[in-house]
């Protein structure tokens, strides 16, 4: 752990690998606490809701840092009063802001005034889902997005703390899988006949069709119109399957790497959980010849589960990812999809925890 002894930061650790890992994470840190003054947007992705989570991530591997305690006080107050949010979605508005302190609630970085501060929430988007549909079926401004949040309020214990608020929020919810599950009917009615990776690719639909089956997976977890997400559940694994049997080596380029990581990162989890699939795929082809190299935050978190999941699969101990921050930072924004990103990936490569924020955030 880092701690500031007489005024300076110092580092004991035994491993080399981690100690330089907080390094970094230090000087990220510092980074993100100089770029804040600046930042005025309030969103999830690019501004201080994504911020605030950084911050409470790289917290709790350092101690005695008066200004960074400062900034987190100061941008949870603005995040929490909703400051300067100019939309509802996901990415830049009020499902985002709303995720974000759910899920810091919910992980125990803060606990103050909960039922006041999500209950705000609650009013506010009950009435926007009620008198307005999602512009898209995608997660940054679309029915993803709003799914993801309400998954936040539909905890057993709010049965009991507010049950008004529970009723209303499992109502929402309920309409907006209605939205999710008719517009994914015709998804993958389209997939029919087109289980390539080269289709995927052309089209752009792999990082979607991901996505898709992530939020099924959490929906039947829960029990939520359970029939039909799982009926869906299990035609987009038939699909996925099929992809994987005609998959074509050749196909190199980039964009077909991207699509096939989306892909083969389902199948993995489904395979830890389905003898039928581990019984259909193989390590040798599941695994990439050549090293991927990530471009943004979200393909760098696609490729960190990738790797931890040919390890759980296969036992086969694949080289440590790590983010090229070089390439990641030539576009920089301070929020998740930037600087913000990079203080979350180092925190979790810290922590060496499973269930992490960033595969949350982006539905991975």
């Amino acid at each position: 752990m880092i701690m500031s002894v007489n005024g300076e930061t110092t580092i004991a650790l035994n491993s080399t690998e981690v100690s330089n890992s907080l390094k970094r994470l230090h000087e990220l840190t510092a980074r993100l606490i100089e770029a804040i003054s600046n930042v005025k947007n309030i969103g999830l992705f690019e501004g201080k809701a994504g911020m605030l989570l950084a911050l409470h991530c790289a917290a709790k591997h350092f101690t005695n840092w008066p200004e960074l305690e400062q900034t987190i006080q100061q941008i949870q107050e603005e995040v929490c009063e909703q400051a300067g949010a100019t939309d509802d979605t996901f990415s830049h508005g009020l499902f985002g802001i709303g995720w974000g302190i759910g899920f810091l609630y919910k992980g125990g970085f803060i606990t103050e005034n909960e039922t006041e501060v999500l209950n705000s929430f609650d009013d506010e988007l009950y009435k926007l889902v009620m008198y307005s549909k999602a512009g898209t079926h995608g997660l940054e401004s679309g029915t993803i997005g709003r799914i993801s949040y309400y998954l936040h309020r539909i905890p057993e214990i709010l049965k009991l703390s507010n049950k008004y608020n529970y009723v209303c929020n499992y109502e929402i919810l309920m309409l907006l899988v209605d939205d999710f599950t008719n517009a994914n009917e015709n998804i993958i009615k389209d997939l029919h006949g087109n289980a390539t990776i080269s289709y995927l690719a052309e089209n752009n639909l792999a990082e979607n069709l991901s996505r898709i089956f992530t939020l099924l997976t959490l929906l039947v977890k829960e029990g939520v119109h359970k029939e039909m997400t799982e009926g869906q559940w299990l035609q987009l694994v038939k699909y996925f399957v099929a992809v994987y049997e005609n998959e074509n080596p050749l196909e190199t380029d980039r964009g077909a790497q991207l699509n096939r990581l989306f892909i083969y990162n389902n199948l993995l989890k489904c395979a830890m959980q389905s003898q039928t699939i581990a019984e259909k795929v193989s390590f040798d082809k599941l695994v990439f010849d050549t090293l991927f190299k990530p471009q943004t935050i979200q393909e760098a978190v696609l490729y960190k589960s990738y790797l931890k999941n040919i390890n759980r699969c296969f036992g086969k101990q694949m080289e440590a990812y790590k983010p090229d921050e070089e390439t990641i930072q030539g576009n920089i924004v301070f929020g998740l999809e930037g600087l913000s990103g990079l203080v979350c990936l180092l925190a979790e490569e810290v922590d060496n925890t499973d269930d992490t924020l960033m595969e949350q955030l982006f539905l991975i």
